[in-house]
């Protein structure tokens, strides 16, 4: 959360591109769905450590990141764009930690395209 907070208020009112890839544990793949003027809200929790993070775009798009199985920030940089992955770990597919979200490895990724 320490690193994960820093750059979203350092997005926030600027445009990001959000995708997530959940492996074998899934039908779909979203890729570089825009999040137009970025809103962040912060929901229980603390300000340091949130439990729920949205966030917002144009017209109440949105996106809810459930902070309590995020395991890392990880940042790269290519010709064109930076890539945030923040990585969530639910446990081993026969014993999750929580049994209602995706077992194993997940990832969100948020994009932000140089001007």
């Amino acid at each position: 959360m320490e690193k994960l907070l820093p750059i979203l208020n350092q997005l926030e009112g600027k445009d990001i591109f959000i995708g997530s890839y959940f492996g074998s544990h899934n039908h779909f793949w979203a890729n570089h769905l825009k999040l137009g003027r970025l809103g962040v809200e912060k929901i229980s929790g603390s300000d340091k450590l949130p439990s729920v993070i949205v966030l917002w775009g144009s017209r109440d798009a949105s996106v809810r990141i459930f902070t309590d199985q995020l395991v890392a920030v990880r940042e790269q940089e290519y010709f064109g764009y930076t890539l945030w992955l923040l990585d969530f770990w639910n446990g081993f597919g026969e014993y999750p930690i929580d049994p209602y979200r995706p077992k194993g490895y997940v990832s969100l990724d948020i994009a932000r395209f140089k001007d």
